[in-house]
């Protein structure tokens, strides 16, 4: 753990062994609450901007983080109790709001959100999920309910002042979703 500089606040409980943790915070009013009950966790977490707050619940083992935040104002709240989960969240943009739990194992997110003013909440209930989501404009909003298993989804949204809403109620449904224009 490296604190370069002031006004940074840690609670970090690490019950098990086997947990390897990464952790840079080089500006100020930045807060983590870091739970890892269980062994086998890597942390990989880099904040270079301040006024970010983390509050990540890991309950079970084998579960990797790599997560950057390079601009302020971002808000991350991350339940994984299920093993076998793997996040790759890189947000490189100011205000951006993320709200992911992920229940069940098996599932494999990639976000990558590359301007401000975004708002995700996902949903994934069951295992044998993927998601790939692209999101290179600012201005839209995603709210994804996947209850059931065996759902792919591919949506990429290349421009702004769009508005998503699926829900996938039963298994074997495939997406791929491309909204060229606004």
């Amino acid at each position: 753990i490296s604190n370069p500089l002031p006004l940074i606040v840690f609670e970090i409980s690490n019950p098990l062994p086997l947990v390897v943790f990464e952790i840079l915070n080089p500006l100020p009013l930045i807060v983590f609450k870091i739970f890892n009950p269980l062994p086998s966790i890597i942390f990989e977490i880099f904040n270079p901007l301040p006024s970010i707050v983390f509050e990540i619940l890991n309950p079970l083992p084998l579960i990797v983080f790599k997560i950057s935040n390079p601009l302020p104002l971002i808000v991350f709240k991350i339940s994984n109790p299920l093993p076998l989960i793997v996040f790759e969240i890189v947000n490189p943009l100011p205000l951006i709001v993320f709200k992911i739990l992920n229940l069940l194992p098996l599932i494999v997110f990639e976000i990558l959100n590359r301007l401000p003013l975004i708002v995700f909440k996902i949903f994934n209930l069951l295992p044998s999920i993927v998601f790939k989501i692209l999101n290179p404009l600012p201005l839209i909003v995603f709210e994804i309910v996947n209850p059931l298993p065996l759902i792919v989804f591919e949506i990429l949204n290349p421009l702004p002042f769009i508005v998503f809403e699926i829900l996938n109620p039963l298994p074997l449904i495939a997406f791929k979703i491309s909204n060229p224009l606004p």
